[in-house]
């Protein structure tokens, strides 16, 4: 038995769920007005794939944003200090060894972008993605 798209979409994004469980996301989006405490809580389990998407969308995009702000702040510190500046990888590798924290939302980040990828594929029926 093959499960279809949507059954996948269903499978990855509980995944993603239970990688969040516990981190605050859900409270996250709470406070941020994205989502209402119930709509936020059934991300988790991605009871409705279209809103589930939507957040984790918003996340991504939220992730990638304050992820190059940080290397930005870092781009001019190490400039004023005098240092050579790291590529974006070697930086974001770099603060993933020694911050959990960063690692944890970078992963994050890397399954959200990939579960995206992965659904463009099914709906273009472009595999090589």
């Amino acid at each position: 038995m093959i499960l279809g798209g949507l059954h996948i979409e269903m499978a990855a994004l509980r995944k993603a769920g239970s990688w969040l469980q516990g981190s605050g996301w859900a409270e996250t989006l709470v406070q941020a007005n994205v989502a209402s405490p119930g709509i936020a809580n059934s991300f988790l389990k991605a009871a409705h794939v279209t809103r589930t998407r939507r957040g984790h969308q918003i996340t991504a995009a939220t992730l990638n944003i304050l992820q190059h702000k940080a290397y930005g702040k870092y781009t001019e510190d190490a400039q004023s200090d005098g240092h050579e500046l790291l590529e974006f990888g070697v930086w974001c590798q770099q603060r993933a060894e020694c911050c959990p924290q960063f690692q944890y939302w970078a992963t994050t980040l890397n399954l959200e972008l990939s579960i995206f990828m992965f659904v463009r594929s099914l709906r273009e029926s472009n595999f090589s993605l």
